[in-house]
């Protein structure tokens, strides 16, 4: 509701009279409902937008008041609703009852406007404060709920990586031994040790890299270094890069561009995109085969995509493959390594361009993986 916008008092009484002088006094200052009985009560307890306040007499015919306010509080649509009685009763176990049953407060008959006036405001006062408080206890609480997740996420990061990271090691432990320990190694056999050294150190640091890169972006400390230049001109450096690892599987990537304008994007974040879907791309193709990088303009946006010849991916793997950790059914198929972190480091910086990610596959036809960014400056 407006700040601006007249409060709604709901008035319960058997007696119209009773109702139209509350309303005289009452109506320059908020929308009046009337009710005759408990039925027309409950009914306009559960209008929308419903009464802000209620006003309910005591003594009725069928439903009388306690009755009525019990029916309100028992149901939590209706619950935090503040209802005042006003009766002609004035017994001290009437008060009593009526507080028990959810009362906020109790008027005696005849009426005094200005005491009623008066409580009204402070009822309402109270029900907008308790209203606000309620708001900051569900945003305490949703992101209390994100911490634990954050948690959660964290002590998962940290097993896995810790997991991931025993194998090399122990490689590197292994083969260095053998490298001190044996005085006649010929030098062919010490070229292949220190190799397989470097391709266990360089698993490592990818791993500990990509850890690092979700673990800024979960944290929502990522912030883009956004600038405008050429997108055409960043798809193929990252393209010529990869050239000469596709060649050594006899890939060859077939580049389609269209002639495309300058735009906006983080060059260093966008290379990272590229990097991780031209390298899985080249990862799961067989040898002899293509890979296929387009770029082109459709409407606003700018769209990415690269074209594999692979296996493909499965309907379930789709679900899953922008998670963090997860390792598909698919292998690469010259044994190259993953760290089951690259997807999901790429729908996160996708996401934070404003974006869009998708990915086309069936299983034995290959995978096509597409992003489209905007070629005007986000907001951010």
């Amino acid at each position: 509701m407006h700040s601006d916008a007249k409060k709604r008092i709901l008035i319960v009484d058997d007696e119209r009279l009773n109702i139209d002088i509350l309303t005289i006094f009452l109506e320059p200052d908020y929308t009046i409902i009337g009710a005759l009985n408990g039925r027309q009560a409950l009914e306009a307890a559960h209008s929308d937008p419903p009464p802000n306040l209620i006003l309910l007499d005591v003594t009725m015919p069928e439903m009388d008041g306690y009755e009525i306010c019990h029916r309100l509080k028992a149901n939590q649509d209706t619950a935090d609703i503040p209802v005042i009685f006003v009766t002609a009763l004035d017994q001290e176990q009437d008060e009593t009852l009526g507080f028990e049953v959810g009362a906020v407060d109790y008027i005696a008959k005849p009426i005094v406007p200005e005491i009623v006036k008066a409580r009204i405001r402070i009822h309402l006062a109270l029900q907008e404060s308790l209203s606000e408080l309620k708001e900051h206890q569900k945003i305490i609480e949703s992101r209390n709920a994100e911490l634990d997740e954050m948690n959660q996420l964290k002590n998962k990061f940290i097993g896995m990586a810790a997991h991931d990271l025993r194998n090399p090691i122990v490689s590197i432990l292994g083969f260095a031994d053998v490298l001190q320990s044996e005085e006649q190694l010929n030098t062919e056999d010490s070229r292949r040790y220190l190799g397989i050294i470097s391709a266990a150190c360089n698993k490592m640091l990818n791993l500990i890299s990509d850890t690092l890169d979700v673990s800024v972006i979960e944290s929502g400390e990522l912030v883009l270094n956004l600038g405008i230049g050429s997108l055409a001109d960043l798809v193929n450096e990252r393209v010529q890069i990869f050239e000469p690892i596709a060649m050594k599987k006899n890939i060859e990537i077939v580049k389609q561009y269209s002639n495309v304008e300058d735009s906006w994007f983080d060059p260093s974040r966008v290379a990272q995109i590229l990097d991780n879907l031209i390298s899985n791309a080249i990862k799961f193709s067989p040898h002899d085969t293509k890979v296929f990088v387009t770029l082109e303009e459709v409407g606003d946006l700018l769209m990415i995509s690269i074209k594999d010849q692979g296996p493909g991916i499965s309907s379930e793997d789709q679900l899953k493959m922008f998670d963090h950790f997860q390792k598909l059914q698919n292998k690469p198929t010259d044994g190259e390594t993953s760290t089951g972190l690259g997807l999901a480091i790429v729908k996160k910086i996708v996401d934070v361009h404003q974006g869009t990610l998708m990915v086309e596959s069936e299983p034995g036809r290959g995978a096509t993986f597409s992003f489209a960014l905007p070629k005007e400056n986000i907001q951010i």
